[in-house]
Order: C-alpha cells, then sequence, then structure tokens
C-alpha cells in the first residue's frame, strides 16, 4: 500500500468511512515491523493537518494525551477487532486522538483552500452556545424566568411545592391532598425553553423529562385521573416512573404515545419534516392520525403501533394524512442532544442548520445556489459557534456570522482549481 493509499484508507476511517477490509490491512501494516516508520509518519502527517483543520484541540492538549497514553501499562483498545501491540502504543495514542477527539468531520478535506471558512475571529461577534434556562407559566398566566433563580422553593399551589436546583424543576407532592379536587380541577403549568436553553423536569409523579431546546411541555400539577397526560411540542426525552393502573401519555401535533415505564425520546418540532418517537428501553404504544383513500371519503382512522427498544417510529404529514414508518436507529445519535453533544452523522446541511440555530438561538440565512451537503461526526454542544462553524465548512459551503444570523454561503472554485 503506498503513502496516497495509506493517507486515503486512514482518512476513510477517521471518517467512519473505511470498509472491514482496509481496516484489517491498517490494523496488519501497524504491525509490520518493518513499516513501522512508514505509518508512523503518515499518521504524523495526518494528525498535523487535521489539527490545522479543526482547531479543536491544542498541540500542548494533544501532545498530553499521548504521553498519557504511553505511560499506561495496559495495551489501548483501538479496534473492536484488534489490539495494538506495545511498540505501536505512539500510533495508537494518534488514533485515540484523532477517532475521540471533540470534532471527527465527515466532510474533511486535507488541505482546505484558504478562505473557505469565514469565522468572525473578533469574540465580540461570535455566539455563546445554549445553557440551561427555562420559563415557566403558571395556570393564571404568570410567567418565571428560571435562569435567574439558583435553588429553592418558587411557588406552592394545593399543596405542591415547586423546587429549582441546578437546571432542573421539580414537583414535590408531600402536602398534596387528592381528595381536595378532581381531575377537572386541576392546574396546569407549562415549561417552556427558549432558542439557546435546555432544562430538564421532574413531574408529580417522579417520571424526569429533559427539554431540548425551543421546546415546551404542558403538564398537570398532579396526576389524580385514571390517566397521566403531558403535551408536548419541540424535543424531551422522558424516563417514566411505572405505574401499571395510570399509563402515562404523550400528546404531540401528529401522534400519542402511551407507556406504563419506559425511557424514550419525542422529537415533534414544527420546523420539522415530521415527528420521530425513539424507544430505548420497554415498550410504548403510538397513535398516529391518518386518512383514508378519496373512494371512502378521507374518514379519520387511529394507527396503533408498538414499538420496541431500538425502533423509532416516523411520523410524517401528507395530503392524505399522516405517513408512518418504523425504522431500527443509533439509539446514541437520538440522544446525544441530552447527553452534550451534536451528532450530525449522515445529517443534511438543513437538519444540522436547524439543530444550530435553536441551541445557538441564530436566524439561518442560505445564500443562493447552495449545493447537497451532507456531514457527519460529533462535536460538543458548549462550543462557540465559531468553533462549529470552523469544523462544518468545507470546499463547497462556508459559513460566516453577522450579528444573530447564521449565513450559508456556496464557495466558488476558480477555473484554475482542479
Amino acid at each position: 500500500m503506498s503513502d496516497l493509499n495509506l493517507k486515503e484508507a486512514l482518512f476513510r476511517y477517521f471518517n467512519g468511512k473505511a470498509s472491514v477490509e482496509e481496516e484489517d490491512m491498517l490494523m496488519y501494516l501497524m504491525n509490520q515491523e518493518n513499516r513501522k516508520e512508514e505509518v508512523e509518519a503518515v499518521m504524523e502527517e495526518v494528525w498535523t493537518q487535521y489539527q490545522a483543520t479543526s482547531g479543536i484541540i491544542s498541540a500542548e492538549k494533544g501532545k498530553d494525551i499521548v504521553e498519557q497514553i504511553l505511560n499506561q501499562k495496559q495495551t489501548p483498545t483501538i479496534s473492536r477487532r484488534n489490539v495494538f501491540p506495545f511498540r505501536f502504543r505512539w500510533a495508537a495514542a494518534i488514533l485515540i486522538i484523532i477517532s475521540c477527539s471533540i470534532l471527527v468531520w465527515q466532510q474533511w478535506k486535507p488541505s482546505p483552500q484558504e478562505g473557505y471558512t469565514n469565522l468572525a475571529d473578533n469574540p465580540n461577534h461570535d455566539v455563546q452556545p445554549g445553557r440551561e434556562g427555562a420559563i415557566l407559566t403558571l395556570s393564571d398566566g404568570t410567567h418565571i424566568e428560571l435562569d435567574t433563580i439558583r435553588s429553592g422553593i418558587i411557588n406552592s399551589e394545593i399543596g405542591t411545592a415547586l423546587e429549582v436546583s441546578e437546571g432542573k424543576l421539580a414537583y414535590n407532592l408531600t402536602n398534596f391532598d387528592s381528595n381536595r379536587l378532581n381531575s377537572a380541577q386541576v392546574q396546569w403549568h407549562t415549561l417552556t425553553t427558549p432558542k439557546g436553553r435546555q432544562f430538564s423536569l421532574e413531574l408529580p409523579d417522579g417520571t424526569k423529562l429533559w427539554l431540548n431546546a425551543a421546546s415546551s411541555i404542558r403538564f398537570p400539577i398532579a396526576f389524580t385521573g385514571k390517566e397521566r397526560t403531558v403535551e408536548l411540542t419541540g424535543e424531551a426525552y422522558f424516563e417514566v416512573t411505572p405505574s401499571p393502573d395510570q399509563p402515562f401519555i404523550v400528546i404531540t401535533r401528529q401522534q400519542q404515545v402511551k407507556v406504563l415505564g419506559t425511557h424514550f425520546n419525542i422529537n415533534a418540532y414544527d420546523d420539522e419534516d415530521a415527528e420521530k418517537t425513539t424507544l430505548l428501553e420497554g415498550s410504548v404504544q403510538v397513535s398516529s392520525w391518518g386518512h383514508d383513500d378519496v373512494n371512502t371519503g378521507f374518514q379519520a382512522r387511529q394507527k396503533n403501533i408498538l414499538l420496541k427498544p431500538g425502533q423509532q417510529l416516523t411520523v410524517a404529514a401528507g395530503a392524505g394524512g399522516s405517513k408512518t414508518d418504523v425504522t431500527t436507529v443509533d439509539l446514541d445519535q437520538v440522544i446525544a442532544w441530552k447527553n452534550g453533544v451534536f451528532n450530525f452523522h449522515r445529517q443534511s446541511l438543513q437538519s444540522a442548520m436547524r439543530q444550530i440555530s435553536r441551541w445557538y438561538g441564530v436566524e439561518i440565512v442560505y445564500e443562493k445556489n447552495i449545493p447537497e451537503v451532507q456531514f457527519g461526526g460529533k462535536v460538543q454542544r458548549n462550543l462557540q459557534l465559531s468553533q462549529i462553524i470552523k469544523g462544518l465548512a468545507d470546499e463547497e459551503v462556508s459559513f460566516r456570522i453577522e450579528g444573530n444570523k447564521l449565513i450559508v454561503s456556496h464557495c466558488q472554485r476558480s477555473d484554475q482549481e482542479h
């Protein structure tokens, strides 16, 4: 394998595109004593180019990580099928840094041309990442901005205490008397996260949920009826407290999710083409609304679908009613937002920009002739916007920040470039 082919194989490996045969060949070369210097030289070159492109991990930090790995007594495992011997621990360290670093983009180019990435180098023109924060709307219309409250009890209605602590709102029913009111009298609250905010909530039954940016959840201050019903717009991850006699129901614009006790994620943003319900643990029944064809007069009908762990139901609105599809998905990607990560694996430019818009609170503006671009890789959500777009930019698209707008441009290549 020539140096050029080795580079290409390494690039594909780092970007998650390498075939099984290429991975096996890389592992084989790294275990050949007579190829040691050649392989390490190519990996050094790749690492240098990657550093110049990502700008996320400093050289000092990279050196520290390498030295830490080199000093380990145990041989690090890099591939799910292979373990490198000790003499190649330096090469393994480089692979670990690149494969597990903050930013590994599928659109990575080894020699990006100068000027393709337009960044706001002035920090005053940058955009900070989102943070913990939300607005609580009480039943009487009172708005409470939770960003300004670090901890403590902020309200009490009919024996229900509202406790705020470290980005979480919890409802305490210690002194609640269910005999004092029926389900029709129960007051409802709404927790809303604007763009650039996220928050977690513990409902009166102990159910925990995480609310993504630009989302809202409407819920009663106590579950007194036969069902525990909440209403969601946007995205939330749920860990439902089991209660066989009182099923938990989430209502969105296009579907109803019924559970007894389970972990699942719902993405129901209005600006997305479809709503997505993903099951991580347990079992859920999802009901969506569709219509029969014209011969039956467009009569409404309900579709009931039972999901298994690892499955995702997509409900897309169509001219003849909603259309549903069940697929097996990457669960880590689905809940990456909850874990503080953007996972752009196989994401379109528009999909990635919608996520960025919600988290950074910016307006996305597309200039003319934007090509179809697909991204990949992961990046922490606690970075400034300039760091994110530096990794996203490539030879086809570039980005620049103008106030509260993120401008997406098509990179025009000169006729002299090949």
